[in-house]
């Protein structure tokens, strides 16, 4: 497990890696994604209605392969938007979605900060709980910001 802080886009990052990257992002159980880095995710690739009949609830990941083979993972760390995550919840979806990029081969993964936009987690404790739950796992997690 490596994990890498990087500035930039994220999007722009995540299309170039080889082999196909994994993205994630936080949302709410709602999947309404209209504010933030989740609202950027609903613009760009839209199948919301995919995610919904997954129908995944706090502590769960909802995912999907885009067109080019990238897995795009939801991980639904709250019930509704206005709500905030706990650092539990977001443990939950962690370890979930280490399995998930196991399972489907996924070696780079690219993630905003976690939890750390509006949802306001901390992000030293965030970027610890990824590291504790990514441990041993041959998956690196590029981690971008502006």
């Amino acid at each position: 497990m490596r994990l890498t802080e990087l500035k930039g886009d994220l999007f722009a990052g995540s299309e170039s890696s080889d082999p196909p990257a994994g993205m994630a992002h936080c949302v709410s159980a709602d999947l309404r994604m209209g504010r933030g880095i989740a609202a950027e995710f609903r613009s760009r690739f839209g199948r919301i209605d995919e995610f919904r009949r997954q129908t995944c609830g706090i502590g769960e990941v909802a995912h999907l392969r885009l067109s080019d083979g990238r897995l795009l993972a939801c991980l639904v760390t709250k019930q509704r938007y206005w709500e905030k995550p706990t650092y539990d919840s977001l443990t939950q979806c962690l370890q979930r979605l280490r399995q998930i990029c196991l399972d489907q081969g996924v070696k780079r993964l690219a993630v905003p900060r976690l939890g750390c936009g509006l949802d306001r987690l901390n992000w030293r404790r965030v970027r610890e709980l990824i590291e504790a739950v990514f441990d041993g796992a041959d998956v690196c997690v590029d981690v971008y910001s502006l």
